[in-house]
């Protein structure tokens, strides 16, 4: 009788201790990141060289976190990044969102207002935030780029300083290429 007893103060505890933990699992589903939409592919090579991203090279840019193969394709970008945001559009791929507030009202996103814009995944506040948006959208995404330069020189960065490791490849910057 000990042992049934045994057996079952076992399961209970055992039950008592799993159920907050798958709790928390769901919670953490909730909280992942935001679903690629049909049709679109997670952004796996660098916009610049083509070659594999890597972690700790990449650009945050209008919202969309810009990975590249090393720290030398992020100036290139910027020398045209509409020329790089054409190219993702047209390969159906989308950068991984950063955003945290509406590009129009300045409050926080709902990822359940989303739009897909020349290369940028980007969420609103609204719906009627995305019809403001579209009919002004170089507005609003200059305004996304100046409040991004903003937020770096008050100190904001928070990718500088990071040790860039580039698993010892050496890499010809030639962009020519015609990416």
């Amino acid at each position: 009788m000990k042992s049934i007893i045994s057996v079952l103060f076992v399961f209970v505890i055992a039950f008592a201790v799993a159920v907050p933990v798958l709790g928390a699992d769901e919670e953490k589903k909730t909280e992942k990141k935001a679903e690629i939409p049909e049709g679109f592919n997670a952004q796996t090579t660098c916009p610049v060289m083509g070659g594999k991203i890597t972690s700790t090279s990449f650009l945050d840019y209008q919202g969309q976190r810009v990975y590249f193969c090393c720290p030398g394709c992020e100036g290139s970008f910027l020398k045209d990044p509409e020329k790089y945001f054409e190219q993702a559009a047209k390969d159906k791929v989308i950068f991984e969102n950063v955003q945290t507030t509406c590009p129009v009202m300045g409050n926080p996103v709902d990822k359940k207002f989303f739009t897909y814009y020349k290369g940028r995944g980007i969420y609103f506040c609204s719906e009627s935030c995305i019809e403001k948006f579209n009919a002004e959208p170089d507005k609003y995404l200059k305004a996304m780029r100046e409040a991004e330069e903003k937020g770096k020189e008050k100190g904001h960065e928070d990718h500088e300083g990071h040790d860039h490791d580039h698993d010892g490849h050496d890499h010809d910057h030639d962009h020519s290429h015609g990416h």
